[in-house]
């Protein structure tokens, strides 16, 4: 390449810095003609690193520690483009505006895990990566897998990530992640670490023991990173005692770093920075943009000790071996938009969810659904006909279509069965003449609008409105001149009949609801813009009257305000209870409706607008009742689980779950799915009781949540408490049946250095082709140290025809039978016997064996600092 001077600038241009200029491009490697190291895709990773490091700027160094948008700060000088990220883990719903529009919607995280198939998992990361390439501009970042802990019940995110076990969970977010990154997509494992609520996530300081940090909320990033090769890793919103996860050295640097190798990029959920030292700790990207990190203040932190320039030139190196990673530097990519639900995408969704489904219950036969015998169907609920198909939030994806139980249901009954659909009663406005404006007789509700966030001083308006219904208004089209205020509903309410009274309030910020005096409903948050939804039942006596007082927070740009009602079930049959009475199986499909996802734990087990009771007054009317849940966490069964002879869990199902339902119904496909969480009769059986969410001064940004269950989380807290689920982990049952036969070992003994095979016989004893899952469970009978029952160390699925018997087999090593001892600082199996104990649930042991350990086995983890004081 020659370089040239136009001839009309040359008398202006000085013979040195024409030569400066020329060695300038020369160093750049321009000149000669020779390709730069760093624009090489044949040259190792590092020598390319490191020869683009060393072009850099200290300016252009510090810029990569910020981001823009949904990407990274680009180089243009050097032709570093930025490189540019969508959110999430069940489908490319988008980051930048470009990128938003409908893809492909699979099932959510606990769907996906409770396939317990981890080539499904790969599958489903491949394909991810072809929609993050090519929808819109075409992306190089996917913002999941999500793979935090299901520690409570209520936990908002339960529907996005996968199980309550750690090994499970490692062994879904392997396959995921290296069925992205081998199509070039960097995934992003999160949120590191201990992100188990979503109540006052941006603050809540998560109390946790080491040795529960380590077994239970860690092994699943260090599988993402050691196992599967994570390109990136998103540091958490919470404090982990007492240290913001993206400010904690322990965790980015001596855990992730130091004691895992980890060399990508540690970006930051979005405003979860609090301060620059976050770039000193190992945080590499502040996401959405620069706050803390930006050149100004990390300039200022060095000079004045708090970032050292080694930190700095660490992080701008994993910026840029991230930005190689994914091709950047390589090629330009064409996005082809015609890729996006690709008709063999949209098969993929439906053949995820139908090896998902968990059938927990199935009595007398009652499924499949008989063609010959069944001449009737009633479908009941409004989930029928609007199912939930992913988590909500930040993982939620607008599929093309969306197939609905309903659909599915009328398809497979073709012409020949008769399908009827009734929707369960809804709630509604409470206004008219059960609420006085106090002190009048005028219908409606005195509202009292203050200009401050605790109802104090004289309102700046009062008026009288005939119901609490606002979405979308603004203050100022309501005539408020303010952009932050409190409001105050106040009422008499009266109610027709005596009985249990459904109250819902949909909002999405902090409210509290009175009567009488006493806080029935209460949420004192802040909720992310999140649309949410909380409810209670209350007993009211007809003829009394009641004082009623809704209390509100305003501090969003559109106000969210809705107060419904449902009054007891009228006397005599409703419409879907003759409906089922009448047909000869009835479908009843119950939801958690906007009660949980993102920015929104849920407060109860229950399910919301009275379906607990409608559910019951169906099964009554009909015994061939079967109940679909369309559902994030764990919901209460007890009031109606004896009363019906069927349940399917159909968890978030994605945009074909309708159809993938309806041919399990039909038994077109064999369930084969199995809990990736225990489901407990009641909410105080779960470890979390009393210690969810946290709990301190709102107002001052100040929660705590005490870890009080240690490494007792899900099962493990079953098993050790002696406490019967109502279904076990690992539980889901097929339309056959299956028996695991013979166990086994390699060898009898197994060294500190070695492993050892388990080879278990699986046999197909039923009359249709299905998969089981042999799930191996690892017990010590004389433990050292407090110890978990079992812990689940392998599985595999399994297809099998009927009378066909196949041998899983299933490796164990030192590690698998290891505790962490956080006074040693070492991983440790101590010396003796196992018990390798084969089953189908955490509760259904078939088989064991005993595995003699000859010789300890420990690993050290390095430590710059002391645990308890990060």
């Amino acid at each position: 390449m020659i370089t040239t001077i136009p001839s009309s600038l040359n008398k202006h241009v000085k013979p040195c810095v024409v030569i400066a200029a020329m060695a300038f491009v020369a160093s750049l490697g321009l000149v000669s003609g020779k390709t730069p190291v760093y624009k090489d895709p044949d040259a190792p990773l590092n020598d390319r690193v490191d020869d683009l490091f060393d072009r850099l700027t200290e300016d252009e160094k510090l810029s990569l520690m910020a981001g823009s948008s949904f990407g990274s700060t680009p180089i243009p000088r050097l032709g570093v483009p930025s490189m540019t990220m969508v959110d999430a883990g069940q489908g490319v719903r988008g980051g930048a505006k470009e990128t938003r529009g409908p893809a492909t919607a699979f099932p959510s995280g606990v769907t996906m895990a409770s396939s317990w198939d981890a080539e499904l998992l790969r599958r489903i990361g491949e394909t991810l990566a072809v929609e993050t390439l090519n929808k819109g501009p075409g992306s190089q970042i996917l913002l999941g897998p999500a793979i935090n802990i299901h520690r409570s019940p209520l936990g908002g995110r339960n529907g996005e990530y996968f199980s309550e076990d750690p090994y499970l969970t490692a062994l879904m977010a392997v396959p995921y992640i290296r069925g992205l990154q081998s199509n070039g997509v960097a995934a992003c494992a999160k949120h590191f670490a201990a992100n188990n609520e979503e109540t006052d996530r941006s603050f809540v300081d998560v109390q946790v023991s080491e040795r529960a940090l380590r077994e239970i909320y860690l092994p699943a990033f260090r599988a993402s990173v050691q196992e599967a090769g994570a390109w990136t890793v998103m540091s958490s919103y919470n404090k982990v005692n007492g240290v913001q996860a993206s400010e904690n050295s322990y965790l980015l640097t001596d855990v992730l770093r130091k004691g895992w190798g980890f060399d990508g990029v540690v970006i930051s959920d979005w405003h979860a920075v609090h301060d620059v030292a976050s770039v000193q700790a190992g945080n590499n990207l502040e996401m959405p943009d620069g706050k803390y990190a930006t050149p100004a203040e990390i300039k200022t932190a060095l000079r004045n000790g708090i970032v050292t320039q080694e930190a700095i030139d660490a992080s701008a190196k994993s910026m840029l071996r991230t930005i190689i990673r994914v091709g950047l530097l390589d090629h330009v990519h064409e996005p082809d938009n015609s890729r996006i639900n690709a008709p063999e995408h949209s098969q993929l969704a439906q053949e995820v969810a139908e090896k998902s489904i968990v059938l927990l219950k199935n009595e007398r036969g009652v499924l499949p659904i008989g063609r010959k015998k069944v001449r009737s169907i009633a479908v009941i609920g409004q989930p029928a006909k609007d199912l939930m198909i992913g988590a909500e939030g930040s993982p939620r994806v607008e599929p093309f279509k969306t197939v609905q139980i309903l659909d599915g249901i009328e398809q497979e009954a073709g012409n020949s069965i008769k399908v009827h659909y009734y929707p369960f009663r809804q709630p509604t406005l409470l206004a008219g003449n059960y609420v006085r404006v106090p002190g009048t007789d005028d219908s409606g509700f005195r509202a009292e609008y203050f200009e401050n966030m605790n109802y104090q001083g004289e309102p700046v308006l009062t008026r009288v409105e005939p119901e609490i219904d606002f979405e979308g208004i603004t203050a100022q089209k309501m005539g408020i001149p303010l952009k932050r205020y409190s409001v105050r509903w106040t009422t008499d309410l009266s109610v027709p009949v005596s009985g249990v009274y459904y109250f819902g309030f949909m909002a999405d910020d902090g409210f509290q609801l009175k009567i009488d005096g006493k806080t029935v409903l209460e949420r004192q948050r802040n909720w992310a813009s999140r649309e949410r939804l909380m409810f209670v039942d209350i007993p009211l006596q007809s003829g009394e009257v009641y004082k009623l007082e809704l209390e509100y927070l305003y501090k969003r740009n559109k106000m969210l305000a809705r107060l419904e009602w449902m009054p007891p079930a009228p006397a005599g049959a409703t419409e879907a209870v003759t409906g089922a009475r009448e047909a000869d199986i009835a479908i009843v499909c119950a939801s958690t409706l906007k009660t949980e996802g993102e920015a929104i734990d849920r407060s109860t087990m229950n399910l919301p607008m009275g379906q607990t009771e409608q559910i019951r007054a169906i099964a009554a009317a009909n015994q061939n009742t079967v109940v679909v849940l369309n559902n994030g966490g764990p919901v209460d069964m007890s009031e109606w689980v004896d009363a019906v002879p069927a349940v399917l869990e159909a968890w978030l199902p994605g945009e074909n779950g309708g159809a993938a339902i309806a041919r399990i119904l039909f038994g077109e496909v064999n369930p084969s799915g199995k809990l990736p969480v225990t489901l407990a009769l009641k909410r105080s059986d779960y470890p979390d009781y009393g210690n969810f969410p946290g709990t301190g001064d709102y107002s001052k940004n100040e929660s705590v949540a005490k870890y009080e269950e240690g490494i007792y989380v899900g099962y493990r807290h079953f098993d050790k408490a002696g406490i019967e689920p109502l279904f076990p982990f690992g539980h889901g049952l097929s339309y056959t049946t299956f028996d695991i036969g013979e166990i086994a070992l390699s060898q009898a003994s197994l060294k500190a250095d070695g492993t050892v095979e388990v080879h278990i016989q699986v046999a197909n004893t039923g009359n249709r082709a299905g998969e089981e899952v042999v799930q191996l469970y690892v017990h010590d009978p004389k433990p050292r140290v407090d110890k978990p029952v079992r812990q689940l160390k392998g599985f595999r699925k399994v297809a099998l025809k009927p009378g066909e018997m196949k041998t899983v087999v299933l490796m164990l090593s030192p590690r698998d039978l290891a505790y962490f001892d956080a006074d040693g600082k070492q991983w440790r199996a101590d010396a003796g016997s196992y018990e390798i104990q084969v089953g189908t649930s955490s509760r259904s042991i078939r088989r064991i064996v005993t595995l003699e350990l000859e010789e300890s086995w420990t690993e050290a983890v390095p430590l710059s600092r002391n645990f308890t004081n990060m």
